[in-house]
């Protein structure tokens, strides 16, 4: 992409390490797309380390290289492989224009009066601009069409809001599903 520069961390170079390294001085845009997760019922927490969890931003986040061993066998101090919301709430990420989080369940989290607490709330926290986001399962070939056609459009030159719609035009013209297009949501 001309005039563009790119970072990319792809497998086990995508660390929670490098994802924390950004604060401060974080891109344009961020796309991540990995497995989201949103304990939102205590009886469904699966990580054991969050079993005894009070901060509902502890609950949600995203699963990084290693992340099976840190599910399976970290602790509430160690949990390598997995960025919980709090952390991410702790950056700064003000830099940050457009985050893309193609994960799964992205745009969910623990529902409380203020509001819901997930990943969206801690990026917002730690001072991202514009979030897209997922309310549900992505479907993987969809998934991938969309962000294909978002940034096709919004660094050719559309700004964010119409890339954001030309990318989900793009979905239903290809199947009028709306499981497939209409759990996409932009937070501004």
């Amino acid at each position: 992409m001309a005039g563009w520069t790119t970072s990319v961390f792809l497998q086990n170079e995508a660390t929670t390490d490098n994802f924390l390294n950004m604060n401060g001085n974080s891109p344009r845009i961020l796309h991540i797309s990995t497995h989201g997760f949103a304990e939102t019922r205590s009886s469904a927490i699966k990580l054991p380390a969050l079993k005894d969890a009070f901060n509902p931003l502890d609950l949600t986040g995203i699963i990084l290289a290693n992340g099976n061993e840190g599910w399976l066998h970290g602790s509430k101090e160690s949990h390598k492989g997995i960025l919980l919301a709090t952390e991410i709430a702790q950056m700064n990420l003000s830099k940050t224009d457009v985050v893309f989080v193609s994960c799964c369940f992205s745009g969910e989290g623990i529902v409380k009066p203020d509001g819901i607490y997930g990943i969206q709330r801690a990026l917002k926290k730690a001072g991202t601009q514009t979030i897209i986001m997922s309310l549900w399962a992505e479907n993987e070939f969809m998934g991938k069409l969309f962000a294909k056609e978002f940034y096709r459009s919004y660094l050719s030159g559309q700004d964010k809001y119409e890339a954001f719609k030309s990318a989900k035009q793009a979905i239903r013209e290809q199947s009028r599903d709306p499981y497939l297009w209409a759990g996409y949501v932009m937070l501004d």
